[in-house]
């Protein structure tokens, strides 16, 4: 079983799903233009959720995947 291609496969499909969400629809960007400078927070604060929210993803894939990672490609304890 080619294990180690599936663990390629997974983790680069999620790793280059991933995106920031910064929550501003087309129509938002023309009304908030003049406030750009201003929104420093809230587009760091956006930057951090993605990133949480990604973390979140790809643990829960390193959780599922974890035995067949045990099972089939590790040959020490503590390696995953």
């Amino acid at each position: 079983f080619p294990s180690l291609w599936v663990f390629t496969v997974i983790f680069a499909i999620v790793l280059t799903r991933g995106r920031i969400r910064t929550f501003v629809k087309q129509a938002d960007v023309v009304f908030l233009l003049p406030y750009e400078s201003k929104l420093d927070r809230y587009f760091r604060a956006s930057q951090i959720y993605s990133y949480i929210l990604q973390s979140f993803v790809m643990l829960v894939i390193f959780i599922v995947l974890a035995p067949l990672f045990a099972l089939r490609i590790s040959n020490e304890s503590g390696s995953f």
